[in-house]
């Protein structure tokens, strides 16, 4: 996923919306205005289930493909998930028909130019929350891709992780932390028994500045690991250029293409399969070229106007529009679930949230949940 340089620092795909102090307008009792207004427009207090919708002449999926989604980052820029909502949530994606769960467990780098890592509140709080998940996964049956997201925390300049690229000076340090966070979560997805790690996501400055590191951390990470291994390249020029595809076991892509070229055009159905087709033949070309399966390790678009038009971007201020968010979701199905095998692995979509209260028609966020995005992915994803 790429952020524009002009774009201001809200553009993000995960809303800061926990443990964030800022100066706020308060209401008696000091509760913050804002944070209210921002709740109402964005969640429904009650979300009602939501029907599978019916595939037309449904194939079933071949019962390899991961019928993923990736669910809320762990320790991310709001902090630990809710222990109290980890099972519903869990149970939710389940009756879905999801099969496969992205956990993501997020460590910072402050800002760009430094070497050194951290984790909110901490690693080992971050390492507990992240067993309790994946050992709730896996007793519903749920295969985890573990999927380690490294954040750029500053990001006022209109950085982003895409940009990291370390000095010569600093790239020793910054290989050897980055090396050692990865063999940490190799011994932890061994420990748990996940189905898979994804050794990185959207480090395009690092993935295309240094080839010769990620065929080498692959290797050591296989000394400790036995599953599968992947890598979450951005959709733009990272996927299609990296050289190292072959040192793993799937090439993965976090592919927020845009489908629209103006943000005032109208996204027809047939214009969105059309577009989707194109892109799923893009990637079929690189797995055949470096023969492995592709996973689309996120993919997402927001129920918000103008959702298909550049949509990484995070603008919170766009009106709620469900129905364009239904109509790209059956586009991927459409173009991704007609016969995937050999060169389509899975599908992860992006994201799922804990709190059962954040999604519904007024939102505007890349969830589906209470959605009719959610009637289709179930109607998907449950057809067997």
């Amino acid at each position: 996923m790429i952020y524009d340089h002009r774009m201001p620092n809200r553009a993000n795909k995960t809303p800061r919306r926990r443990g964030h102090s800022h100066s706020v307008p308060v209401l008696a009792g000091g509760v913050p205005a804002l944070l209210l207004l921002a709740v109402a427009a964005a969640c429904d207090p009650a979300l009602s289930p939501v029907n599978p919708e019916p595939v037309q002449n449904a194939r079933a999926l071949p019962d390899d493909f991961h019928r993923g989604i990736n669910l809320e980052p762990i320790g991310d820029y709001g902090g630990l998930l809710d222990e109290r909502e980890i099972d519903g949530t869990l149970e939710e994606l389940v009756a879905l028909g999801v099969d496969h769960v992205a956990v993501i467990p997020s460590f910072f780098q402050r800002r760009l130019g430094e070497t050194d890592f951290y984790w909110e509140p901490s690693r080992e709080a971050v390492d507990d929350q992240t067993r309790r998940v994946v050992q709730q996964a896996h007793e519903l049956d749920l295969a985890v891709l573990l999927k380690p997201h490294l954040w750029l925390a500053e990001k006022d300049d209109g950085a982003w992780r895409g940009d990291i690229a370390p000095t010569p000076d600093g790239w020793p340090e910054w290989s050897e932390n980055y090396r050692r966070a990865l063999l940490h979560y190799a011994a932890l997805g061994e420990e748990l028994g996940v189905a898979a790690i994804s050794i990185g996501s959207e480090l395009t400055g690092v993935a295309l500045g240094h080839p010769e590191f990620w065929p080498a951390l692959a290797e050591e990470m296989r000394k400790t690991y036995r599953g599968s291994l992947t890598y979450a390249a951005n959709w733009d020029r990272e996927f299609e250029a990296i050289s190292w595809w072959g040192a793993l076991d799937y090439a993965g892509v976090d592919a927020f293409w845009p489908l629209v070229d103006r943000i005032d055009e109208t996204l027809t159905p047939a214009a969105c399969v059309s577009r989707m087709t194109e892109i799923r033949g893009r990637l079929e070309r690189v797995a055949a070229r470096v023969g492995r399966p592709v996973l689309l390790t996120e993919i997402g678009y927001k129920s918000a106007m103008g959702a298909a038009f550049r949509p990484w971007e995070w603008h919170e201020e766009r009106a709620a529009d469900p129905d364009i968010q239904a109509l790209i979701y059956r586009c991927i199905r459409d173009a991704f679930g007609a016969e995937p095998a050999p060169h389509i692995g899975g599908v992860y979509f992006w994201i799922w949230y804990t709190s059962p209260a954040w999604g519904g028609l007024r939102n505007s966020d890349f969830t589906p949940r209470g959605k009719p995005a959610e009637g289709v992915l179930a109607g998907w994803y449950g057809a067997r």
